[in-house]
């Protein structure tokens, strides 16, 4: 390979640092699983009940990356969040499944304890659950199954212990899903998170940032569902063949030698053994395949135009960016037009 030096001293070029998007999964609203992570500025249709108010999304907390937020308007009564039109309708595949939450409030005690701290309201049933009171100050997960057997009453607390088929009759027309936010009788604000109305949970894969010829992985985790589960991984909505990529038909996928093409959106397909409405699409994530990070590392900055620039220094062959197997002045300018596009 031909190769024309430069000096690092002769290189007066203005760039643009430019960070790798490696956040922002898109919220995946299927019949099975419905998610809601307050990251995109808005309440989703979210409200209170009772004496709630000032329902805002929050850019400043979270768990993490943004939540909604809403405070005590003082009036008597145990107030708490009602959650938007994604979770309602007919939720039959919910039966057997989970309602997860990440929560914070601002103050706690005993006050309150006969109110329920879910409820569930449909089919001409209100069905309630209680849970105990949560710490103050801090964020906490919550998870209740929603099953025969798991708590679930009738109206209040201390009702009758509801069946399966009351539950079922609930989750077939779900006009209404509460979940307590109050548990003072102190002036309070809180906030929730990350909740997951779900068959079972599936642990969302992470978006990935690196360059071409790189292996990237992306992986998932389920759990609270009927095992054994299997597997299938997609890219922007299409399967990947499994002859092709056995990874594919895994927990893990990886992705050997990527490419500029290789970026997309991963998803992955999973199924448990139950009987009926037993797949979960997971959440997606991002994979950014980008010529001009250098270093792998996920992020483009300037230690990736100095690592660049050492490579063309020593006539290596990645240096040879616009591949027409010299290495040339013209791969500098195209490495350094990249690097300012950003990725």
């Amino acid at each position: 390979m031909k190769t024309r030096r430069i000096s690092t001293a002769t290189v007066q070029r203005t760039v643009l640092v430019t960070a790798l998007a490696m956040a922002g999964t898109s919220v995946t609203a299927q019949t099975t699983h419905i998610v809601e992570r307050f990251e995109a500025g808005s309440v989703n249709g979210w409200g209170f009940y009772n004496d709630g108010k000032d329902v805002r999304w929050d850019a400043s907390a979270g768990n993490p990356n943004g939540c909604l937020r809403a405070t005590d308007a003082g009036e008597g009564g145990y107030w708490g969040f009602t959650a938007g039109p994604a979770f309602l309708g007919d939720r039959s595949c919910i039966y057997g499944g989970v309602l997860a939450w990440d929560f914070q409030t601002s103050h706690t005690s005993a006050n309150g304890a006969s109110e329920p701290d879910v409820v569930l309201i449909g089919g001409g049933l209100t069905l309630v659950f209680d849970l105990p009171a949560p710490a103050a100050n801090t964020w906490i997960s919550r998870i209740v199954t929603i099953a025969e057997g798991a708590g679930w009453r009738k109206n209040t607390i201390s009702g009758t212990v509801a069946t399966r088929a009351e539950i079922e009759a609930a989750l077939a027309n779900l006009t209404e899903l509460r979940v307590r936010s109050e548990f003072s009788t102190q002036i309070d604000n809180a906030r929730i998170d990350n909740v997951v109305l779900a068959a079972f949970l599936v642990t969302p894969p992470q978006n990935v940032g690196t360059c071409p010829g790189d292996t990237a992985s992306f992986s998932v985790t389920a759990s609270r569902g009927v095992e054994p589960y299997t597997y299938q991984w997609r890219k922007d909505g299409q399967a990947i063949d499994t002859a092709q990529n056995p990874s594919a038909a895994t927990a893990a996928l990886t992705l050997a030698n990527v490419q500029e093409g290789s970026s997309g959106a991963y998803d992955c397909v999973v199924t448990s053994s139950a009987a009926s409405c037993n797949a979960v699409i997971s959440e997606s994530a991002d994979l950014k395949v980008c010529p001009s990070d250098f270093t792998c590392d996920g992020f483009l900055e300037f230690g990736d135009f100095d690592a660049f620039v050492g490579s063309f220094e020593a006539g290596e062959v990645r240096a040879d960016f616009d591949g027409d197997g010299f290495i040339t002045f013209e791969d500098f300018d195209a490495f350094v037009q990249r690097f300012e596009a950003g990725c």
